[in-house]
This record gives C-alpha cells, structure tokens and sequence, in this order.
C-alpha cells in the first residue's frame, strides 16, 4: 500500500510512505521530486511509479498540476 499527501493538523503535507505487509513495515517516500503539499488529490499506481494530480493546497485554491513519484 501506498499512502501520499492529505493533511497533518490541517495543513496539507507532500510526504507519505509505502506498507509492506509481509514484514508489517513502513517506508517513508522521498520527498526530493514530490508536488507541492495537497489534500484531495488524485493518484494511481502504475506498478512501479504513482502519479499525482490536482488536489488543495494550504490556501483552499485548486490544484492543477502534479508530478510523478518512482521508487
């Protein structure tokens, strides 16, 4: 499982992590490449990168930008 963005005392955050449930661990993601901290954004797998795309950001305006995380 993949867990990215959404919010952290209220305030948006461009950090999240990967769960493997085999060794019942987590992995913090990289930030380096990440988008701008977002809440309610769109993101899909890809098997090998996650995307993704639009959400809020900390001032209530849209979104309409992304980027690609790989690892």
């Amino acid at each position: 499982m993949v867990v990215w963005g959404g919010l952290t005392n209220g305030s948006p955050v461009s950090s999240g992590g990967r769960y493997d449930p085999a060794t019942d661990t987590w992995t913090d993601l990289p930030t380096i490449g990440s988008p701008s901290p977002r809440w309610r954004h769109a993101a899909v797998w890809s098997g090998s990168e996650m995307i993704v795309w639009g959400g809020i950001d900390d001032t209530g305006n849209d979104l309409g930008d992304g980027a690609r995380l790989t690892f």
